[in-house]
């Protein structure tokens, strides 16, 4: 797969370059997975072999072996993964004021980060992110109410504090063919050009390139003038537009994720005093919630997806 996505001639085929980069990402994942547990498997056997280990260390070791069996269970479960063009999240803040404010845009900045760094194509407005790639079907299991406990910054006298936010995931229509991706009914799309400006040089700046695409029953519109053909430009409006639309059609009733409040989370993020994050659906758990909020919440996916997989 290196190898191939290596290889110069790759983005001849846009749809072929894309599939392998997330084969890629999802391999990689794999491999970091494995090379992480291998480290954890090396370090509990020296404590076990170290006749002077400390108990703190051996009581340390416990934990981390609580926490390395799941791991592996999940790595070596056979997963299926629904086959989804995409998918459209709202992240909605619970009560709370401030502290639920920022819990769900920690949880959008999550979701958006893990996206970019599959290199999966992703849009952000206001709550909702639209998140493009058959690897996006992950995001299906992330559906539900996620709770944060942690000292508030919001709070002078630093108190621990509870917050909640929903996160309703929707599938996005079916893949669609490079060719038929841009596909919106004639009668729904209005098409203008203009002349396009900026960089480009003379040839760009006398010709009208720089393309316009109007949904006509939703509003929605989209404009490209990245390019000087206008043929590039009206395909890539026309592409844009159709991401638009569909996430407002995936959007208005997403499927509800319940009550942001306590008792009906799916999974919790403790920050203080002692860092855990833990599904309550699988059991996963991880002592890292600043890693997996960065972007990595890959390991509760693959749990979900081996939970379901296994008719759990």
């Amino acid at each position: 797969l290196q190898a191939e996505t290596a290889d110069p001639r790759l983005w001849d085929d846009p749809a072929r370059a894309r599939r392998l980069l997330e084969e890629l990402s999802a391999a990689e994942a794999v491999v970091d997975s494995s090379d992480q547990i291998a480290a954890d498997l090396d370090l509990l056997e020296a404590i076990e072999s170290d006749p002077s280990s400390s108990s703190e260390l051996l009581s340390e070791a416990v934990e981390l072996a609580a926490d390395v069996a799941p791991r592996l269970a999940q790595l070596e479960a056979p997963v299926e993964v629904a086959k989804v063009s995409g998918v459209a999240c709202r992240i909605t803040a619970g009560a709370g004021g401030a502290e639920a404010q920022d819990w769900a845009a920690m949880l959008h900045d999550m979701y958006r980060r893990w996206a970019a760094s599959r290199g999966l194509h992703h849009e952000s407005k206001g709550e909702l992110l639209v998140v493009r790639g058959a690897a996006s079907a992950a995001l299906l299991g992330e559906h539900g109410v996620h709770r944060l406990a942690r000292f508030s910054p919001h709070d002078p006298r630093r108190r621990l504090q509870t917050s909640f936010a929903a996160v309703a995931v929707t599938p996005l229509e079916s893949q669609r063919s490079e060719k038929e991706e841009a596909s919106l009914p004639d009668s729904e799309v209005r098409v203008e050009t203009c002349r396009g400006s900026g960089p480009g040089g003379q040839h760009r700046n006398t010709r009208d390139s720089a393309v316009r695409a109007v949904h006509l029953p939703t509003g929605l519109t989209a404009v490209c003038n990245s390019d000087r053909s206008q043929h590039h430009n009206r395909r890539q409006a026309l592409r844009v537009l159709a991401d638009r639309v569909a996430a407002a059609r995936a959007d208005p009733a997403p499927p509800r994720a319940g009550p942001a409040a306590r008792g009906a989370q799916i999974r919790s993020y403790v920050l203080h005093p002692r860092p855990l994050v833990v599904d309550h659906r699988t059991g996963c758990r991880s002592h890292d919630p600043a890693r997996v909020l960065a972007g990595n919440p890959d390991e509760f996916m693959r749990a979900w997806a081996a939970h379901s997989s296994s008719g759990g």
